[in-house]
């Protein structure tokens, strides 16, 4: 929730070195090194454009405070089935080394929502996040059917994802710690998104004949709502999953009073 400029490395360091200066004054300083800035928790249009400053000059992580990149947002491994009982569409698909891209260049931050003064109780947190795209790539490995042609074949995959729309709901739990400040800690975190369309790219489709790859990728496509309902909720729970473990990475960095005025 703050912006940097200029060098990621040299302002990584400025905010360690800041960080144990307060440690070792156990306080919170007024001003934190430029040009981080607290808000006051009820501020929401300030909270609102640090999250979007931290999210374009930021997006690569800060690594000497262990906070991993958000662009690319690494996923890992996604799995989705489709046993296609109404449909001309049957799969069973792995993507490995899975990666969000152009999350850092395209987000915007709507709403922020649930920060709070009271420190004695849960906080339910929430964020619209609108993207114009995103991608992800991935390797597949599939194991189905279209219509009567079986689909088996290994290779790399880009989905496409245009005009997508996020709400997270996060709660967090205030907890004191021994250097007398409060950390928030993440109990629950989930993501509803809506995709208004999108459309993949697969290399290596039937072992690289062009005729079957050409027609079938273009039947997959016309099956865009078929595939999107059974992949975009299990690259959500992904997303989640590593998303939440990045933000209490960022938690874990920044007491609460370091990044509000008024607690």
């Amino acid at each position: 929730m703050f912006s940097v400029t200029g060098s990621k490395k040299s302002a990584g360091f400025a905010i360690v070195f800041w960080l144990m200066v307060l440690a070792l004054n156990g306080v919170v300083a007024i001003d934190l090194p430029a040009p981080l800035q607290r808000c006051h928790v009820d501020d929401e249009s300030c909270i609102k454009a640090h999250a979007q400053a931290y999210i374009e000059h930021y997006k690569q992580g800060v690594p000497d405070l262990k906070i991993p990149s958000i662009d690319p947002l690494e996923l890992n491994e996604v799995r989705a089935l489709n046993k296609g009982a109404k449909s001309a569409l049957t799969f069973k698909l792995l993507l490995s080394n899975t990666t969000l891209h152009k999350f850092g260049t395209t987000v915007v931050v709507q709403s922020v929502h649930g920060f709070s003064k009271d420190l004695s109780r849960p906080m339910k947190l929430s964020w619209d996040l609108f993207a114009p795209e995103l991608e992800v790539h991935a390797n597949y490995d599939v194991n189905g059917r279209i219509m009567i042609l079986p689909l088996i074949s290994k290779g790399s995959i880009v989905i496409h994802l245009n005009q997508v729309q996020a709400k997270s709901r996060v709660t967090v739990v205030p907890q004191k710690h021994e250097d007398g400040h409060y950390y928030l800690k993440i109990s629950e975190y989930k993501t509803d998104s809506k995709v208004g369309s999108g459309h993949i790219s697969m290399s290596n489709l039937f072992n690289g004949n062009a005729a079957l790859h050409d027609s079938t990728l273009s039947m997959l496509n016309k099956e865009w709502d078929t595939l999107s309902a059974d992949i975009q909720p299990r690259i959500m729970e992904a997303h989640d999953r590593v998303f939440a473990s990045i933000l209490q990475s960022i938690f874990d960095a920044f007491p609460y009073d370091a990044l509000f005025e008024d607690v």
